[in-house]
């Protein structure tokens, strides 16, 4: 199934045991409502994937403050994310990676998200 936005609201597929999330939105209501539709219990599911992919700039420019601020915006929705994932390590190791990458404090980061 492919949708663009539809799914953010009002329909219910909880045998849905996957999602590819190619758009993520920085709305909080949304990105809830994106989640919940592949979360969602069903009969015979016991667990969802969801895919989350970010957008990142080449490492080979010169990155200001504008690319570190959606760096950092991509990096707090795979920190929150993480938190209930089953691979919670592996993620946040490969965020670890890509804060280190272009110089962003992950330590601090993932203390403020952790509290």
């Amino acid at each position: 199934m492919v949708s663009i936005r539809v799914l953010d609201e009002g329909i219910d597929i909880p045998v849905c045991k996957q999602a590819f999330l190619l758009a993520s939105s920085r709305n909080e209501r949304q990105f809830i409502q994106r989640r919940g539709r592949i979360l969602r219990k069903s009969i015979g599911k016991d667990f969802s994937v969801i895919h989350d992919f970010i957008a990142l700039p080449s490492e080979n420019i010169c990155i200001d403050d504008c690319f570190k601020k959606l760096i950092d915006g991509e990096l707090d929705r795979v920190i929150e994310f993480a938190h209930v994932a089953i691979n919670k390590i592996e993620i946040y190791e490969q965020a670890k990676q890509i804060s280190n990458c272009y110089g962003i404090d992950w330590l601090s980061k993932k203390i403020l998200k952790d509290g």
